[in-house]
């Protein structure tokens, strides 16, 4: 994608349950710097449930139609890509031309690009017969009316690289771009080659990627790399990707599951954005002279984690989309705004392409499951929406090809079913399933994994528990979480990724030495034994459970195929010998990989081929997915017995009730793994409410069953702003404890934890996870809300705190809520309450005005305040709004210029005249209408100003009340 296209991009955060906590909970920490338009949302690999699943409601010979990509370049004009057809609209679709080329029926459009109305690109791949794929370019020039073609050599016949995933590419003119191809792999693994031309496409030069994930120019020879298997990797290259460099913010957390999206860059100028799920914030990056990211803004977010829609325009201007909500956040020339949008439509929008604050495009996708223990049928509609009030109203665009506004799919009903455990194992660590499962390189939270069992078709999850090779962290895979997904129902394809073949360019390749080669593989199986039983997925006897050892592409070579071989007979006869069934993830092609191990010695027990159906680099759930027909090199007759699990597709995104992940795709007919009957917590709740000021709280904490030997050393506290807390006690017996803490000083948050340390045991003396130290640990509570200081809004972190607390305590106000008791710190201070501040500060909380007459005219006598105002026009230290017709304006927000002379003459009274003005503030001229007044309170030490580098006031800014209680309680010495 050119710098001149909407960036679109998956956004993996949390979103806000509503629009007014998201916008008390974000910070505007710097100025926004991000100088282009940006749609953040699902990448351009995704399409929309690019299904090639036959769908009940059509025949069993057409396959639905896909939205795959879209663009809108002006209010009025952009593109579609509508199941290969490209289409563009002059007028916001109400009317649609056909301009793309002629593509064969076995191709595939990749990407699209338009720098211009008549200048774009499409760049699609064909197959070979052995499964990798030729690559071509289409050109136009003249608005699609005719097309040029070249095929694109990129690759050596037969070279692993050219087994295809997806393909993007971007333009900067008409003679400077690049390809980016990221290559088959599992999902722990990141590889792909970069091509670049100067010369039309007509030549082209190959660098490696150092991750194959988004891919952005800013000239031709300076660009960046950004994803990876987690997400957090970010290189830079200043020669067109000969060299890469780690262009990671400094301020990046190590070992964090930060996710970064497709940067913009131009002109020497760019934006990052960084998820920060564990900050629970998301982080801007502006780019200073040296190509390094500068901090420019950061938003703390809250809740379910999902996607947010967001398109950034300019460094001014921006829309986003909270899912599952009808909220729209936006910016408009620097100014934030929550806007309420009036069509239901809002809460499915996964991806948002905005022209200007008022005028865009989104795809909604409404994708659910009626999931049941034993079967699951799925339905999915897909809309292209428009909006011109900024996202208030949305209009479903009638699309072409289909004459409908809508794509609407229903699956046929899926049977899941899980048969007797596997032969010769235990009976509580396998089963047999029949159905589908995703895989993931970072595993889900609780909250995302609960929402897809009860609105996905998946019901099985890979599990990289640990390998050389492994990429993710994967800090949450410990028993306890294993157990909690279980619960849900989740079953496990648990995962090996040690040392891949000697022949490939992965960081951890095994021997070439077969006999070495034999004696590593023997090794691998032990640690992943260990590893298996840490996890609680074998029996105390570390037996009865079944591993894959994920071995990637690596070719054809002999002494590469003889050395991998060797590995494999030393994994899978150890990994038996310890009582566990050996699985292999790998290739089903020829001369390589699974179709080598039929013959080895010691063929695996279960295989897990990597045989995609897709339209290369198109993602989608197939509910006809099946293990068989994997090739000619791997017969029906082979691993014939419940013993595969197919990926049929590799890394793109589904959204399934609201959420949507990046995941490969399985179907089973095979052997996966459950945890073996160890006690475990079941969950931590708290037995009170929520915020609380308590001196003491407590919480339940329930197990899985019947356990001895719990007592204080067993639990831990996790605080933050919070000192002193600690444990109490705790009671009970069986199944239920409830443990008692003291609730410390500060306001903040407390979560009760438990610390497996091996003394928690069950009636069969099993240990709390099973066996091994920290197995049974829990983190996952509810947690408490502490808040000491008097009003919940106005926690001691608040800068005004003290003088909120101190106007409290001297009865001046009560705050704006009574239950719960809250302050509204950041409201505007309106004239009517300001004359009951005032006279109260003044006078006394006991204090009661006399019997108003009537002043005002625009304050009846049964007005709230009547009184207080009256009094204060008495005491000479207002006189209104208006004098003719005589008014008080008692809604109006009180400024502070204004509240310079209310707070004076309050103090000194009606007749005080404050001494020249010398010049203070630079925002306040010594010929301002109320300069003496601010100075004089800016001397008397009532007022800092509202900036003191440089020196302002800021006299026509409206007061809050949080100012307020700085202003009386400084006026009048408030206690």
């Amino acid at each position: 994608m050119s710098w001149t296209k909407a960036i679109k991009i998956v956004l993996r955060t949390s979103f806000l349950s509503c629009a007014a906590s998201f916008m008390n909970k974000m910070h505007l920490r710097f100025p926004f710097a991000i100088v282009a338009r940006v749609g953040i949302t699902l990448a351009l690999s995704l399409v929309t449930f690019a299904f090639q699943a036959l769908p009940a409601v059509r025949s069993m010979e057409t396959a639905p139609v896909r939205l795959e990509h879209f663009d809108l370049l002006t209010h009025s004009s952009g593109w579609i890509l509508l199941d290969k057809h490209l289409y563009w609209t002059s007028d916001t679709g109400h009317s649609w031309d056909e301009i793309g080329p002629d593509i064969p029926a076995e191709g595939v459009i990749q990407d699209v690009e338009f720098i211009d109305p008549d200048n774009g690109w499409v760049v699609w791949t064909s197959p070979y017969p052995d499964g990798s794929a030729q690559i071509h370019l289409d050109w136009t020039t003249d608005h699609g009316r005719t097309w040029t073609r070249r095929p694109l050599d990129l690759f050596e016949p037969g070279e692993d690289a050219s087994f295809v995933e997806t393909v993007q590419m971007g333009w900067l003119d008409a003679q400077t771009g690049w390809i980016a191809v990221k290559h088959e792999s599992g999902s722990n693994f990141s590889i792909g080659s970069l091509f670049t031309t100067q010369d039309e496409g007509a030549s082209w030069s190959r660098t490696q990627l150092p991750v194959a994930g988004e891919i952005v120019f800013s000239d031709s020879q300076t660009g960046w790399a950004v994803g990876g298997p987690t997400g957090s990797q970010i290189f830079l290259t200043r020669n067109a990707g000969i060299s890469w460099e780690d262009a990671r913010p400094t301020d990046f957390p190590e070992d964090s599951q930060a996710f970064a999206y497709r940067p913009f860059v131009s002109s020497g100028r760019g934006s990052l954005l960084v998820n920060l799920p564990e900050e629970g914030s998301l982080r801007a990056y502006s780019l200073n002279d040296s190509s390094r990211w500068s901090p420019s803004m950061q938003v703390d977010v809250d809740g379910q984690p999902g996607l947010i829609g967001l398109s950034i325009l300019d460094e001014q201007n921006f829309v986003a989309v909270l899912p599952g909500t009808n909220s729209i956040l936006r910016m408009v020339d620097g100014e934030l705004s929550n806007l309420e949008s009036q069509d239901s439509l809002v809460e499915s929008i996964v991806e948002l392409d905005m022209v200007s604050t008022e005028a865009g495009w989104a795809r909604s996708v409404d994708s659910t499951c009626d999931t049941r223990e034993s079967s699951v049928s799925c339905t999915s509609t897909t809309r292209l929406l428009s909006t011109v009030d900024g996202g208030t109203n949305w209009t479903p665009l009638e699309l072409p090809l289909i004459g409908s506004d809508s794509i609407s799919i229903d699956f046929p009903v899926l049977e899941n079913r899980i048969s007797e455990a596997a032969d010769n194992l235990s009976l509580n660590t396998t089963e047999i399933f029949i159905g589908q499962g995703f895989d993931r390189c970072e595993i889900p939270t609780l909250s995302q994994m609960q929402t897809w069992w009860g609105n996905s078709p998946y019901k099985v999850v890979n599990l990289y528990i640990g390998g050389s090779s492994r990429a993710c962290s994967n800090n949450a895979l410990i028993s306890s979480y294993l157990f909690l997904l279980n619960q849900q129902g989740w079953k496990f394809i648990p995962t090996w990724v040690g040392p891949q073949a000697p022949c490939t360019s992965y960081l951890s390749r095994m021997s070439s030495d077969v006999n070495t080669a034999h004696t590593q593989g023997l090794t691998q199986a032990n640690l992943a034994v260990d590893r298996l039983a840490e996890l609680g997925l074998t029996d105390p006897q570390k037996t009865g459970s079944v591993i894959y050892y994920d071995i990637e592409a690596y070719g054809t070579n002999q002494a590469c195929r003889d050395a991998v071989n060797a590995f494999m007979n030393g994994w899978v006869s150890q990994v038996r010998a310890r009582g566990n069934q050996a699985g292999v993830y790998g290739s089903t092609l020829c001369n390589t990989g699974l179709s080598d191990f039929l013959n080895i010695a010691n063929p695996p027990d279960v295989i897990w081929p990597a045989r995609w159906y897709h339209d290369l680099g198109s993602g989608y759930y197939n509910p006809n997915a099946s293990v068989w027909n994997l090739g000619s090199c791997i017969p029906n007759t082979a691993w014939a017995n419940h013993q595969r699990i197919r990926q049929y597709e590799g890394d793109h995104y589904e959204p399934w009730g609201g959420l949507t992940l990046d995941i490969d795709s399985n179907v089973l007919d095979g052997v996966v793994a459950v945890p073996y009957d160890y006690p475990f917590v079941s969950h931590i709740l708290r037995t009170g409410a929520s915020p609380t000021r308590a001196a003491t709280v407590s919480f339940s904490v329930t197990f899985s069953k019947p356990v001895t030997g719990v007592n204080l050393a067993d639990f831990a506290l996790t605080t933050s702003s919070i000192s002193g807390a600690s444990l109490s006690s705790v009671s009970g017996s069986g199944a239920a404890y409830t443990v008692t803490v003291n609730t410390g000083t500060g306001d903040g948050t407390l979560r009760l934890d438990v610390v497996d340390n091996g003394s928690i045991l069950d009636g069969g003396t099993l240990p709390l996870g099973g066996f091994g130290i920290g197995n049974g640990n829990f983190r996952s509570g509810e947690v408490y809300s502490i808040v000491k200081s008097i009003f919940l809004d106005v926690p001691a972190s608040h800068w005004s705190h003290e003088f909120i607390e101190r106007l409290y305590n001297s009865g001046v106000t009560t705050g704006c809520s009574i239950s719960p008791l809250m302050y509204c710190p950041d409201t505007w201070v309106s004239r009517d309450q300001m004359a009951v501040f005032l006279l109260r500060g003044k006078h006394g909380s006991s204090y009661a005005p006399p019997e108003a007459t009537g002043v005002f005219q625009d304050i009846p006598t049964d007005h709230w305040a009547v009184d207080w105002i009256e009094q204060l026009e008495k005491e000479g230290i207002t006189s209104g709004c208006s004098v003719n017709p005589k008014q008080y304006c008692p809604v109006t927000p009180v400024t502070r210029d204004q509240m310079a002379i209310f707070l004076l003459k309050a103090r000194h009274g009606s007749g005080y005249v404050p001494p020249e003005v010398t010049g203070v503030f630079q925002d306040v001229p010594v010929d301002y209408w109320a300069a003496a007044w601010i100075e004089q309170l800016a001397k008397e030490g009532i007022t800092g100003g509202c900036s003191t580098s440089p020196m302002l006031y800021c006299p026509a800014t409206p007061v809050t009340r949080d100012q307020m209680a700085v202003f009386l309680v400084r006026a009048f010495n408030l206690p």
